[in-house]
């Protein structure tokens, strides 16, 4: 069967969903079951035989309004994954949520009437919010596979399958510590992320015997950054500091061997309490910001520059001073080449997000030939062990919140490199 053959199903039911909305949004197989279990998926599975067991997979999606370009590029990316599985069963049914609230409920209870088996998305929190209220009132039990990365909507029947910033915190401050830096800092925007990736980062350093030596946060755009770093910086006072320094070491301007005594003792007075340093900023304002830190005598030669998934940009790799920098994200491999094979289908290019809509449909597919009544049951979802998709290892919590196996990665004259590979299995005892 060839993608079209897959492309054209999803395009009629596309236009129905558009026509219903008008009224009152190297291994790049299918999704494997975990390592630990018997029976695993064949990376270039052979279709299965058609069957009365039709599956069913609603796709809350926003296909117009302000989002309609990351949402037609996930509903490509579910496509793809639908032809890889070779499933016959699964059948794509998109609704649009048109990126609102509203939207989204009148979406859900169009995929309840039409009988579907398990939803995957939507892709903001309140969109996810709305239509597990939309579930809830139409007494469905159907499970929800959202996209947004807000975990206060997870729960109650709703899994989160992003990329998750506490886990990205968690890991890059780990391997840091790991490293040998015990000191920390953090600057963060004055956002829900940075009071998110900001309690995340407390609590994690405290958890590897840390300390935080520094924590300010900046209003998000590009003309109040500047007096943050420089507090974060400790400027002013390290240019006094140095000031007073230099006036003594002038007193020993006529004994060479104390002046050099004194250099070797004393402290260095442009050193900076922290060991390492926190930027969970995307690439628009650290353009901004990676400038303001070097003026401000923030040496990445001396200070561990640390980031989160925001990072995974590789236009920052161009820029010299995040050289040698970390920051943690899923493995690349297998999300590259899907990035690369999207590119060359779709002539366009993928928002990062676009292999969640491609791991959904693959776990939708390594779930399907379980028990009819159970196969999309909390149980079956929240199994320890997990799932491999294009991202790596993954599972849902108890709470409805993902976890992941990242890698560390960094900045080089290359692009993006490894520093520390992801783990490939979880200990299903941690749950």
């Amino acid at each position: 069967m060839s993608l079209k053959a897959i492309l054209l199903p999803v395009l009629v039911a596309l236009s129905f969903s558009a026509c219903a909305s008008e009224g009152p949004r190297d291994g790049q197989g299918p999704l494997t079951a975990p390592a630990v279990q018997s029976k695993l998926t064949p990376k270039h599975a052979e279709p299965t035989a058609p069957s009365a067991d039709i599956v069913r997979v609603g796709m809350l999606l926003p296909l117009s309004g302000p989002y309609a370009d990351v949402g037609r590029a996930l509903l490509n990316a579910a496509a793809v994954s639908l032809f890889d599985t070779g499933d016959k069963r699964l059948v794509l049914v998109p609704r649009d949520t048109r990126g609102t609230a509203e939207g989204a409920q009148q979406a859900v209870n169009a995929l309840v009437a039409e009988g579907v088996d398990v939803i995957a998305g939507p892709l903001l929190a309140a969109e996810v919010r709305a239509a597990a209220v939309a579930l809830k009132a139409a007494g469905s039990d159907i499970r929800l596979i959202g996209f947004s990365s807000d975990r206060s909507v997870a729960g109650g029947g709703v899994y989160l399958l992003s990329f998750m910033p506490e886990e990205e915190v968690r890991r890059v401050v780990e391997y840091a510590a790991a490293e040998g830096k015990k000191s920390f800092a953090a600057l963060v925007p004055e956002t829900p992320y940075g009071d998110t990736v900001g309690r995340a980062f407390r609590a994690k350093v405290a958890a590897v015997g840390g300390s935080v030596a520094d924590y300010v946060i900046y209003p998000p755009d590009a003309k109040g950054v500047m007096n943050p770093v420089k507090r974060i910086a400790h400027y002013d006072a390290r240019v006094k500091a140095k000031a007073a320094e230099m006036t003594y070491l002038k007193t020993l301007a006529d004994d060479p061997a104390a002046m050099q005594a004194a250099r070797a003792s004393r402290p260095n007075p442009m050193a900076l309490p922290y060991q390492a340093l926190l930027l969970p900023e995307g690439a628009a304002l650290m353009r901004v910001m990676v400038p303001l830190l070097s003026y401000y005598d923030i040496d990445p030669g001396s200070v561990q520059l640390l980031g989160t998934g925001v990072w995974n940009d590789p236009s920052l790799a161009r820029d010299p001073q995040l050289r040698g920098s970390w920051f943690a994200a899923p493995p690349q491999d297998k999300a590259q080449a899907f990035m690369d094979r999207y590119r060359s289908l779709y002539r366009s290019e993928p928002p990062r997000i676009a292999t969640l809509a491609y791991d959904a449909v693959a776990l939708v597919d390594s779930l399907a030939d379980g028990a009819k009544d159970t196969r999309f049951s909390d149980a079956a979802l929240t199994d320890g062990n997990g799932f491999t998709g294009i991202d790596g290892i993954f599972r849902f919590t108890r709470d409805g919140v993902s976890e992941r196996g990242l890698a560390v990665m960094t900045f080089g004259a290359d692009g993006i490199s490894l520093v520390s590979p992801a783990p490939t299995s979880f200990d299903s005892s941690t749950q």
